[in-house]
């Protein structure tokens, strides 16, 4: 037992002589946060916000009306339920009273993927089947996006090449007294150069050849191309349905003071898969910098004319330069924004139209490797069906539902926070601790309480 209190004694001398403190209550500060931040990320990796589409729903309206639905709508339907099926599965694999997640996740993907269960009005083999040629389809609608973003690359590089710029800054030497003092008192001081910024030196060089071209080629793409408008408008269902609302209001949080959810809001999650669409989210974005580009063309056709080089100094590293070269920094940005848009949309539909069939195989895969006990990694095979399924539907539904699941880069955010807030506080515990002496055992009570006083009043003062 006299080991205890020479514990005890050097564990004070350690608090008091050294700033472990500050280390312990980061360590305690980093393992609380660390741990509340990974159940709840582990929570929320088994509650995937589900949006079914009303996709069957949306194909009797049509058919009421003796119309079809339009490619797009065909596409991001499929596309879009095909996903949720994959994250339906997933959410029920993490229920707390099933302990094999990989069996779970096995059996429900079986069910979705089987016809003959009629789990839902498609199964998910169907959906999967259909989306490479459906994708195909709205490839086809987009072909006067994708041929203008491709097209536009030719007068975006003729601007890059009507002008050069280089930005020299410049210094000037100044001097200051810099003094010191040895062990013995004693004293020198001497003069030391430093660099001081002064100025920059900014010069435009033009090119009018390029700008030449960059105006006519622009000038030609935008009169070949009077308007670009999508052909579809995305339909919404008459009615939402028991089966979709029941999955859509497990899945997602009722707003404050919302019971029940109400018609209206079962519409607006069933319409996620409409607004939330890389393509609706885009569009908007497409015709205004398409718009911008007709009014840049027009400021460049007069802008041209007076453009030439020049150079200038300035007291800021930061220039515009000349309004004519304005005129092409905005054009180019308008110009690369525009393609950046389209692509998005482009290659969302693309990659899914490549991803299906590796995704329907995978899942195949992974259910002969859990079910029928065939050699594999079913751990491995389960993380490779998640990631194809959310790089499908993050690509075609960037607006979407936010379907990433558990967050490492959360957990490790959130315990660094954890770890400086600790800090912080055992700083504080560091200095009162020393300035009211908690660790002297030969001070009597009275001291102690003597020393607090003071230092409240030093505080105050």
């Amino acid at each position: 037992m006299g080991h205890i209190p020479y514990a005890w004694d050097s564990f004070k001398t350690l608090l008091r002589e050294t700033p472990i403190k500050i280390a312990i209550a980061a360590t305690l500060g980093a393992t609380i946060a660390s741990g509340i931040s990974y159940h709840h990320e582990s929570t929320r990796d088994y509650n995937i916000p589900l949006s079914f589409s009303e996709k069957t729903q949306l194909e009797r309206d049509a058919e009421r009306k003796e119309k079809k639905l339009g490619p797009m709508t065909v596409y991001l339907t499929t596309t879009n339920d095909a996903t949720m099926n994959v994250f339906e599965s997933y959410n029920l694999a993490g229920r707390p009273i099933l302990p094999n997640v990989d069996h779970t996740f096995a059996m429900e993907l079986e069910m979705v993927m089987d016809p003959t269960y009629k789990t839902h009005h498609y199964s998910l083999a169907e959906l999967l089947k259909a989306i490479p040629y459906e994708a195909d389809a709205a490839l086809e609608e987009l072909k006067d996006f994708n041929t203008f973003r491709g097209d536009l690359g030719t007068p975006l590089s003729h601007f890059d090449s009507s002008w050069n710029e280089s930005h020299i800054d410049h210094y000037r030497t100044e001097w200051r007294t810099v003094c010191s003092t040895d062990s013995k008192g004693n004293s020198d001081c001497h003069q030391e150069s430093y660099q001081v910024y002064d100025h920059t030196t900014h010069t435009y060089t033009y090119h009018p050849d390029s700008g030449e071209k960059a105006s006519t080629t622009l000038d030609a793409l935008l009169l070949k191309c009077p308007v670009l408008k999508f052909p579809e408008i995305l339909p919404v269902p008459s009615q939402t349905n028991a089966e979709g609302e029941y999955v859509a209001e497990k899945t997602h949080p009722k707003k404050e003071g919302e019971t029940i959810f109400s018609p209206e809001r079962y519409m607006s999650i069933a319409t996620i898969w409409r607004r939330g669409s890389t393509l609706m989210t885009n569009l908007p974005i497409i015709s205004e910098n398409v718009q911008a580009l007709r009014r840049d063309a027009n400021y460049w056709r007069l802008a041209k004319r007076t453009a030439k080089s020049d150079s200038y100094n300035t007291p800021s590293p930061i220039d515009n330069g000349p309004a004519e070269f304005q005129v092409v920094d905005h054009t180019k940005k308008h110009g690369r924004t525009t393609q950046r848009a389209i692509g998005e949309i482009v290659e969302g539909v693309s990659k899914a139209k490549n991803i299906a069939p590796k995704l329907e195989r995978t899942i195949q895969e992974y259910i002969a490797v859990v079910l029928d006990h065939k050699p594999g990694n079913a751990r491995k095979l389960r993380s490779e069906i998640l990631d194809l399924t959310r790089e499908i539907y993050n690509g075609n539904f960037k607006s979407g539902e936010d379907v990433d699941g558990f967050r490492w880069w959360m957990v490790a955010l959130l315990t660094l926070g954890g770890a400086a807030m600790g800090g912080l506080i055992g700083y504080g515990w560091d200095h009162l601790g020393n300035e009211l002496e908690w660790y002297e055992d030969n001070l009597p009570p009275e001291s102690r309480w003597e020393n607090r006083h003071n230092w409240d009043n030093n505080r105050r003062s």
